[in-house]
């Protein structure tokens, strides 16, 4: 569609810009860079519904972070934490799967947080399960989506607590109980 052709040539456009002016972005403190960042950060997630904008934004932001990881590391934290709320069933599961997919920090975030995502997934797909969504609804799919990528991203991290009796989660026998 030409709309997204000109949301990727402005990207694009943008993601040169920022190399361009990389030097002078390398010079903001943190409390300059903290808003840009985020800005940024809210662009990508509102651009999961399209991978090849949620790369280009990645590496904007990803270049505007140079010498700042540790920042963006607690941005991004900070917003993916911010996804799905204990005991929250419909959490945004689309944004869960782009930035674990498509997003080393994402994939950071996720991995160390992987109790509480296996838990928030188990009780997704189990009340999918109990209450049957409406026909045409995503999320659900989502879901298990979600679960199917974090077996597949992760696989070094969720295969000790299938296999390992000290290690055993709960959360994660329950889903593979499902």
């Amino acid at each position: 569609s030409t709309a997204k052709r000109c949301k990727d040539k402005h990207l694009e456009e943008a993601l040169q810009l920022s190399r361009t002016l990389s030097e002078g972005l390398r010079a903001l403190g943190e409390a300059e860079a903290r808003p840009l960042l985020r800005c940024v950060l809210a662009f990508q997630m509102e651009a999961t519904g399209s991978s090849s904008s949620f790369q280009k934004l990645e590496q904007i932001v990803t270049q505007l972070a140079v010498g700042k990881e540790a920042l963006l590391a607690q941005e991004v934290g900070t917003l993916l934490a911010g996804l799905a709320p204990q005991g929250e069933v419909r959490a945004p599961w689309l944004c869960v799967c782009m930035f674990m997919e498509e997003s080393s920090l994402g994939r950071k975030h996720w991995q160390q947080n992987l109790a509480p995502l296996l838990q928030r997934l188990a009780t997704t797909l189990r009340w999918v399960l109990q209450s049957q969504p409406a026909p045409g609804s995503t999320w659900g799919y989502l879901a298990v989506k979600a679960c199917l990528q974090l077996f597949q991203v992760l696989p070094n991290d969720v295969a000790p607590l299938v296999w390992s009796a000290a290690e055993k989660s709960e959360a994660l026998q329950s889903l593979l109980g499902l």
